[in-house]
């Protein structure tokens, strides 16, 4: 979606409701992505989800919680409806949840999972471009054992994320 692209809203839905459908299948099986949801067939195949369901819906940031989904799309005729994850700020504004590189992509960063983490879009655009401060390197280095890249390649193996 192109920053400042009107968006029509169709309906909102509950985090589980939207969460327990989603698919680890490469894209573009068509169909086979495709589940039911309110009415719409929906590819439930994205990267997004998938980050939300496995990395969570809090900002890595600055915590901002993500409450519910909205079943939108562009006013733009090509785009089809999908999910967009929101939080609710201190005055009850929407927040929409991004998938944000972990190492950016046009830093040499993977297009990949093990790479992709939850923020908000107000500290997603405040790191845009910046290598991921000390604290998340450590986690990884502590939570795996190795480094964020030799991270991002393990999972880049792996052919499946659930058996």
């Amino acid at each position: 979606m192109r920053v400042g692209q009107a968006m029509t809203r169709k309906s909102v839905h509950e985090i589980d409701e939207v969460l327990d459908k989603v698919l680890y299948v490469s894209r573009g099986l068509g169909r086979h992505c495709r589940r039911l949801i309110g009415g719409d067939m929906m590819d439930m195949s994205s990267p997004r989800y998938q980050c939300f369901q496995l990395k969570g819906i809090k900002c890595a940031e600055c915590g901002i919680e993500g409450k519910f989904f909205a079943k939108e799309k562009s006013d733009d005729k090509h785009y089809s409806w999908h999910f967009n994850l929101y939080a609710l700020d201190a005055k009850g504004r929407e927040v929409l949840m991004t998938k944000d590189h972990i190492i950016p992509y046009k830093r040499g960063g993977e297009n990949h999972l093990a790479n992709f983490q939850t923020m908000c879009k107000p500290c997603n655009e405040k790191k845009y471009l910046t290598m991921p401060n000390a604290d998340v390197a450590d986690r990884i280095r502590w939570e795996c054992g190795m480094d964020l890249r030799d991270y991002v390649e393990y999972y880049k193996s792996k052919k499946s994320l659930r058996d």
